[in-house]
C-alpha cells in the first residue's frame, strides 16, 4: 500500500525533506507528494481513508529566511494523549504541541477520517533544521547557541526526544485508520565517543613545565603522594610509558567498550586555529600516531574533531579534514567513512553544516548543548541535515549529541557531580533513547576518569541493561 500524501504547495522543498526524512527514512513508508494551492491542511489518503493533520509552521515560515514570526508561541499548550499504545514510547503522558491544536480534542477519529491536530512536519523540520538558531541570536562566551535560550530548556521538554514522539503519534494514527501498514523496525543503539582534547597531561612535555606544575602542587599544599606519582608520570613518559598519565585512559575506554560489545570513536585535533585552547598535541607525534593506529588495530573508529575556529571556516575544515586523512593513509588506517565533532561544540546554522559538508564528512556529531545535557535537535536518532539558507538536503547526517559527561558533572554547566542524581538523570537520557528506539549518543573525555565514580558511571551508561522503571 502506497500512501499518497497532499500539502499546501508552500515552501516544497522544505516539505519534500521532512516528509521523506519521517516517512521514508525513519517509518520507511512508500508515499507519493502532491502538492495543491488550495489545501489548508495535510492529508494523508489511502484505500478510501484519509488522516488530516494541521500545518502551522509553514504559513509563518519564509523560504531562505530567518523570521522570529516562525518560532512557536509560548507557552506551548499542553496535550494529555489518551491513544491507546501511546505509553510504550512517550516519555511522559503529557506532550507539548510546539505547532497545531488550538482547541477541543487533539486527535479525532470518525469512521474513515482521523484528524490530528498537531503539526508533526512543521514541528520536527523546526527542531530538526536548528530553525530558532539561526532566528536568535543569544550567544555565550563562546559563541554557542545555549540550552537556556532555546524553547526545549524554557518550555520543559529539553530532557524528551520530541520528535520521535511525535512520529509515534503519527504512526498510531496511521496504524489505526491502516492496521495492515508496516514500518520498517528499529533498534535502539549506543554510539559511544571521546574527543581527544588532551590526550596525556601536557606539563610532562619538558623539564621546565614539569617543574612549574610541581612547584604548583607544593603552594597549593597538596598531598606529597600527588607530586610523587607526578614525577613518577613524569619519568615513565620520558621513557615512552603513558600506563601512570591519569589522561591516557584510551586502552581502558577500549576494554570497557569491548565488554559490551561496542565500537568507540575517538575525535582527534589536527588543528590549532584557536591556540592554545585547541591543546596541545600534534598528529605528528609518534606516541599519537601510535594510538591512532592502535585504535584502529582494536576495531575502533577515528574522527575529525575540528578545531576552535573551524565552525564558520570551510577552509579551515578542509585543511584539517586532509590532514586527518594524511596520517591515518600512512598508518595504514582505512574507514568507510568518517564522522567529525566541533572542538567546544561551538556551531552556527547553517553555516557549520556546510562545512562540514564541504570538507567531505559524512556525518557530524556536534549537536547537543554544553550548558545542559538532552536533545538539542528534539530527536536521539540520525537524520539527514537541511540547509536553511540555500534550501536544499546535504549528503551529510547529523548524529545528535544526547550526553556529554561535563555537562552534567561540571560546576560551569549543570554542575551536579558525582551524585545520585547526576546518573539518575544520565540514565533516564539512556533509558528515552531506548524506548523510541534512538541512539544514546554518548560523549566521554579520556581525560574524565579520574576518579572511580567516572568508571561506574561511565559503564553504566554503555552497558545494554535497560530499565524503564
Amino acid at each position: 500500500m502506497k500512501l499518497s500524501v497532499t500539502l499546501p504547495a508552500t515552501a516544497i522543498l522544505e516539505r519534500e525533506y521532512i516528509v521523506s526524512v519521517i516517512l521514508d527514512d525513519y517509518l520507511g513508508l512508500p508515499f507519493k507528494l502532491n502538492f495543491k494551492p488550495e489545501n489548508t491542511d495535510i492529508e494523508i489518503v489511502a484505500e478510501g481513508k484519509t488522516l488530516r493533520l494541521d500545518d502551522c509552521f509553514f504559513k509563518r515560515y519564509v523560504p531562505g529566511h530567518a523570521s522570529s514570526d516562525a518560532l512557536p508561541v509560548s507557552p506551548l499548550k499542553i496535550w494529555d494523549v489518551e491513544l491507546a499504545g501511546a505509553e510504550r514510547f512517550l516519555s511522559e503522558k503529557k506532550i507539548p504541541v510546539l505547532f497545531g491544536w488550538s482547541n477541543g480534542e487533539c486527535y479525532l477519529q470518525s469512521g474513515q477520517c482521523g484528524v490530528l491536530k498537531l503539526d508533526v512536519f512543521g514541528s520536527a523540520f523546526f527542531l530538526l533544521s536548528r530553525y530558532e538558531e539561526w532566528v536568535c541570536q543569544q550567544r555565550d562566551i563562546h559563541d554557542r547557541f545555549s540550552a537556556t535560550s532555546s524553547v526545549a530548556y524554557r518550555e520543559g521538554f529539553i530532557d524528551r526526544p520530541i520528535v520521535n514522539e511525535y512520529i509515534e503519534v503519527l504512526w498510531l494514527c496511521l496504524s489505526r485508520l491502516w492496521p495492515n501498514l508496516h514500518r520498517k523496525p528499529r533498534c535502539f543503539r549506543r554510539l559511544v565517543s571521546c574527543d581527544v582534547d588532551i590526550p596525556y597531561i601536557s606539563e610532562t612535555k619538558s623539564w621546565r613545565s614539569q617543574m612549574v606544575r610541581s612547584l604548583a602542587d607544593l603552594l597549593k599544599q597538596k598531598p606529597l603522594q600527588v607530586n610523587i606519582q607526578s614525577w613518577r608520570n613524569f619519568l615513565a613518559i620520558g621513557k615512552g610509558d603513558y600506563s601512570l598519565d591519569p589522561y591516557y585512559q584510551f586502552d581502558w575506554i577500549m576494554d570497557a567498550c569491548d565488554e559490551v560489545d561496542l565500537s568507540c570513536t575517538f575525535f582527534f585535533i589536527a588543528g590549532h586555529s584557536g591556540g592554545k585552547i585547541d591543546g596541545d598535541y600534534s598528529l605528528n607525534e609518534p606516541v599519537i600516531r601510535q594510538l591512532i593506529k592502535r585504535i584502529h588495530q582494536r576495531g575502533h573508529e577515528i574522527g575529525l574533531h575540528a578545531s576552535y575556529q573551524t565552525y564558520r571556516s570551510s577552509d579551515l575544515m578542509i585543511r584539517e579534514f586532509e590532514r586527518l586523512k594524511t596520517v591515518c593513509a600512512e598508518l595504514g588506517v582505512s574507514q568507510v567513512g568518517f564522522g567529525g565533532r566541533q572542538h567546544y561544540l561551538r556551531w552556527k546554522t547553517p553555516e557549520t553544516f556546510q562545512n562540514c559538508q564541504r570538507a567531505g564528512l559524512n556525518y557530524d556529531s556536534t549537536l547537543g548543548f554544553a550548558d545542559h545535557a538532552g536533545f538539542r535537535c528534539g530527536f536521539c536518532s540520525e537524520y539527514p541535515v537541511f540547509d536553511l539558507k540555500n534550501r536544499e538536503t546535504l549528503k551529510l547526517t547529523e548524529r545528535p549529541l544526547v550526553l556529554m559527561e561535563s555537562t552534567v558533572l561540571s560546576d560551569s554547566y549543570m554542575g551536579l557531580g558525582y551524585t545520585r542524581e547526576a546518573l539518575d538523570y544520565m540514565l533516564k537520557l539512556k533509558h528515552r533513547c531506548a524506548r523510541v528506539q534512538g541512539d544514546f549518543t554518548l560523549l566521554w573525555h579520556n581525560s574524565h576518569f579520574l576518579t572511580d565514580s567516572d568508571r561506574e558511571m561511565y559503564r553504566k551508561l554503555i552497558s545494554p541493561a535497560i530499565n524503564f522503571q
